[in-house]
C-alpha cells in the first residue's frame, strides 16, 4: 500500500480496517500504467460478498472519470457493493447499510445519497 498521497492514506486506512473485519480481505488496486483504467481502488470481499470502492477526499467526491464511473456501474449491475467513500467511517457506513457488519446504526438513503450518486445519472450508453 502507498500512502504518498491523502486518497492513498484514505485507502490505506480502509484497507488495514476491512482486513481486521471477520471473513474479509482487501487489497488497493494498482492505478496508472499498471491497472485497468477506471477501476475502482479498494478491491474487498466480506462475507462472500464483492466490494469495490472508490476512494476520493471530501472536496472530490464527485469528480469521477467516465471510466470510474463505467466501472462503478459494472459492478453494481454484477452484484457487488459498490460506491465512493471519503473516509473508513464511510466504508463500514456502507458495508453496514449492505447488511454486511452488524452493531452500526446508518441511515441507509443517506449513505446511498451520499456514496452512490453516480447512479442517479446513470446513462445506458455507460456499459
Amino acid at each position: 500500500m502507498s500512502a504518498r498521497t491523502p486518497e492513498g492514506r484514505i485507502s490505506d486506512t480502509i484497507i488495514r480496517t476491512l482486513r481486521s473485519l471477520p471473513e474479509s480481505h482487501a487489497v488497493k488496486r494498482p492505478g496508472g500504467p499498471y491497472g485497468a483504467a477506471g477501476e475502482p481502488d479498494v478491491d474487498a470481499s466480506v462475507k462472500g460478498r464483492a466490494v469495490k470502492l472508490e476512494v476520493k477526499q471530501p472536496s472530490s467526491r464527485k469528480r469521477l472519470t467516465h471510466h470510474q464511473r463505467r466501472a462503478l456501474r459494472a459492478w453494481h449491475r454484477a452484484g457487488a457493493v459498490a460506491a465512493v467513500v471519503c473516509s473508513r467511517d464511510e466504508a463500514l457506513d456502507v458495508l453496514a447499510a449492505a447488511g454486511l457488519i452488524d452493531g452500526r446504526v446508518v441511515d441507509t438513503q443517506e449513505i446511498a445519497r451520499l456514496t452512490c450518486f453516480w447512479l442517479e445519472d446513470e446513462d445506458a450508453s455507460d456499459v
